[in-house]
């Protein structure tokens, strides 16, 4: 059919499966933005008059849900009479009924499994193969953005000349980006950097809520209390033990490295081996002191001020064992 809505948002892979088209058809290939204020006409003519005098025309419609009612009203009566050898190709987070649309997904931010299988798929597309622990590594490090995974492999095959990428590989080439606001909270708590906690936190209620908020400091000092009750104190961690640590607890490796004070390429911050100050008695009183907070947190005033009145009781903890750091 020549006319067919590509939903979901997985951009790049809607990318390849145009430019796959394009190819197959041996097609002239017509890209049409939201930003093109001739794109109704731009349409038009390819439907009306280039499919007459060509081959084959793929049609690129960009971003669709970004058109005016009237817009879309316009292409769509258009699309009832497209020749044979014009391809529309729509993208779009819906179809439109009577329409074919094929969907592209990527998976959810939470689904870390599925991320990684999608991780070592994007390797083998560029002819690569990845191991297990470097897939893991390379997740941990870049996150779930289609276009930093791309980027970060493009990279890795200028490096990999053996064709399988190793956890090496993956330290030596890729960068570690940025942690989410939520994660530089909780280890600005962790690391005795109290007063950034606070300004961070007042940013955040600004576009989370406090039961969010409380759920992953809870998280956090929970994934912190199972390192503590199983790793051995040492002044270093070197690398096949933070990899071993992950693997075991379950916890993902740039967590596991940043608890035990291991630093990635990328990491433009001072880490803290947390192993060498906090203790069970310490972490059982934080998380007991979060238990309360999470079953009293709502949306208010009063429960945003609860999760700074439980930063300084952290801060009070630290002060016993000797955690203080001086902020710039």
């Amino acid at each position: 059919m020549p006319v067919l809505f590509l939903t979901g948002n997985a951009d790049l892979s809607k990318d390849e499966y145009i430019k796959k088209k394009v190819e197959d058809l041996k097609a002239d290939y017509t890209r049409i933005h939201p930003k093109d204020t001739d794109r109704i006409e731009k349409i038009r003519r390819s439907i009306q008059t280039l499919g007459m005098f060509q081959s084959r025309v793929v049609l690129d419609v960009i971003d669709f849900d970004s058109w005016k009612s009237q817009e879309k009203k316009i292409l769509l009566d258009m699309l009832k009479e497209v020749p044979e050898t014009v391809h529309v190709f729509i993208r779009s987070t819906r179809g439109i009924k009577g329409y074919q649309s094929i969907s592209f997904d990527l998976p959810k931010p939470w689904e870390r499994e599925k991320w990684i299988d999608y991780v070592k798929k994007a390797f083998k597309k560029k002819g690569l193969n990845i191991e297990d622990d470097a897939a893991e590594l390379f997740f941990s490090m870049v996150g779930s953005d289609e276009g930093r995974i791309e980027k970060e492999i493009e990279k890795l095959m200028n490096y990999c000349e053996s064709g399988v990428v190793t956890s090496d590989d993956v330290k030596k080439v890729v960068y570690f980006y940025e942690h989410p606001p939520l994660d530089e909270l909780s280890f600005s708590i962790s690391e005795g950097r109290v007063d950034n906690a606070h300004r961070v936190l007042d940013e955040l209620l600004k576009i989370s809520e406090p039961i969010v908020i409380s759920s992953v400091l809870a998280n956090h000092f929970l994934d912190l209390f199972k390192i503590v009750m199983t790793v051995p104190k040492k002044e270093k961690y070197i690398w096949p033990e933070i990899s071993n640590i992950s693997k075991s607890l379950k916890i993902p490796v740039p967590k596991v490295a940043r608890f035990l004070g291991f630093k990635f390429k990328g990491w433009d911050f001072e880490v803290l081996n947390h192993v060498k100050f906090y203790s069970p008695e310490i972490l059982s009183k934080i998380l007991k002191d979060l238990y309360k907070l999470d079953r009293g947190v709502k949306g208010d005033d009063d429960s945003r001020l609860a999760i700074h009145e439980f930063i300084e009781k952290v801060r009070g903890y630290l002060n016993e064992i000797g955690l203080q750091r001086t902020e710039k």
